[in-house]
């Protein structure tokens, strides 16, 4: 109803008005961060062609090129630190870096 977006309107004007940079702050920060976004076709842009993918199943979907909830087929997924060297057969298994354990 009309009183309760009033009501609405004035509390949001008031922490704008506290808070630092009041609205121009807030609408630079839209800004910002509008720029940053990355689209989905920039990311499958990004996305090398050799990148092995899991099998899913589009739920529902919004439009082409729109959002959509996919179901997964199991998958596993590995990781390896970009900043150790890793011989083309691997970490060595006697070397184990468990860093959650100490390690």
């Amino acid at each position: 109803d009309s009183a309760k977006r009033r009501r609405f309107v004035g509390v949001l004007l008031r922490q704008l008005r506290r808070g630092k940079g009041g609205v121009w702050a807030l609408e630079r920060e839209a800004a910002r961060r509008r720029r940053q976004e990355t689209s989905m076709a920039e990311m499958l842009r990004r996305t090398p062609d050799e990148l092995e993918t899991p099998a899913y199943a589009v739920v529902a979907a919004d439009r082409p090129g729109g959002w959509e909830v996919r179901e997964y087929s199991e998958f596993s997924v590995a990781s390896t630190r970009r900043d150790r060297a890793v011989a083309a057969s691997g970490v060595p298994i006697q070397q184990p870096s468990l860093p959650a354990a100490g390690g």
